[in-house]
């Protein structure tokens, strides 16, 4: 076997060393938005394992082309807000749930740069001494891997030297067709179990696994806020029906009262007090329309439109209040149950 085969293998097997101790960064993607908000608390499945180039490429084909996103876009100023809508709107335009997810990102090009550590090193260098009188020409090739089994390092090479040497320099000398050379360096004590650069990549690797969580954190306080700041206008919308019925109940008996005051039936004092009740209750509904409005602002920090801007909604886009379920008692202990096997304590 020749000393240029001997050079390929050993390079090739270098070469495959550090492809199998490198493991790439992995590239979480951003969860779906829950349908119901019992689906927050579920267990997530783990995200799968993607490059770089493969999520880059994943999210170029998942852009809607302009007219759908047209269409999709006037059919949203045109459709009700719903408790699924403002959730979604958190998940795609919220500054904070989009920082925390920027953090991901930020572990995962720390998590990379410390694993670049680790990448197979490659060096060429030529010594020549032209003057004197042992002119001489030295070239040596090496490949280099660390591991991070034992802070060992993987070398393999080829040295090359010609011209004339002296006598002590005949550890650099080689033979007509050069030499090659193969070695592994392991630390018997500092650096064996632990080294700058390994607990550089474990720290990094703890980093990006504590991301998530974070991100999730984020997301089910945001979640939170905006199904409250939901209600809020879904209840005093409820507020404004119930003082325009009552401001309507008063004003149909301002009628009845002025033909049973003109009658002599009912005292006109009567009459006068259900005047003072139709402005108390005008006064009610006003304040019930600026209750809605303060509630609909609070909403609008985390409702937005598909250009990501606040969302001031109207009294007519919201939903009723939604008729409360019947509970049975026969699943009342199941729900008992599941209760206590989710609280967080």
């Amino acid at each position: 076997m020749s000393v240029r085969t001997i050079l390929v293998l050993g390079a090739v097997l270098i070469l495959a060393t550090g492809c199998a101790s490198y493991s790439p960064p992995v590239v979480r993607k951003a969860p779906r938005v829950p349908k119901d908000l019992s689906e927050i608390f579920a267990a997530q499945a783990p995200s799968p394992k993607r490059t770089g180039d493969e999520a880059m490429t994943m999210a170029k084909s998942e852009l809607p082309p302009a007219t759908a996103h047209a269409e999709e876009s006037a059919a949203w100023e045109n459709s009700r807000v719903t408790l699924s809508r403002v959730l979604k709107a958190v998940e795609d335009h919220f500054p904070g749930l989009h920082a925390a997810r920027l953090e991901i990102d930020a572990a995962a090009a720390r998590l990379l740069a410390a694993e670049g550590r680790f990448d197979t090193v490659v060096g060429l260098e030529t010594k020549n001494k032209v003057e004197g009188f042992y002119e001489h020409n030295i070239l040596d090739f090496s490949v280099t891997q660390p591991l991070e089994t034992w802070g060992a390092k993987v070398q393999s090479g080829y040295r090359y030297a010609l011209g004339d040497f002296g006598s002590y320099d005949g550890d650099i000398d080689t033979n007509a067709g050069g030499e090659f050379f193969f070695g592994v360096e392991v630390p018997l004590l500092k650096g064996n179990s632990i080294d700058a650069r390994r607990a550089e990549l474990w720290k990094r690797r703890i980093e990006l696994d504590r991301a998530d969580p974070v991100v999730h954190e984020e997301r089910v306080a945001l979640y939170l806020k905006a199904t409250s700041a939901y209600w809020k206008c879904i209840a005093t919308t409820q507020k404004i029906d119930v003082a325009r019925d009552l401001l309507a109940l008063a004003q149909s008996r301002r009628d009845s009262l002025r033909e049973t005051v003109a009658l002599g039936q009912t005292p006109e004092i009567t009459l006068t007090d259900n005047e003072r009740l139709i402005v108390a209750r005008q006064a009610l509904l006003v304040a019930a329309k600026r209750s809605f409005e303060r509630a609909a602002i609070g909403l609008s920090l985390y409702l937005r439109d598909q250009d990501g801007a606040p969302w001031r909604i109207t009294a007519d886009e919201i939903h009723e209040f939604p008729k409360l379920p019947s509970v049975s008692t026969a699943s009342l202990e199941g729900h008992i149950a599941f209760g206590l096997a989710n609280r967080p304590e």
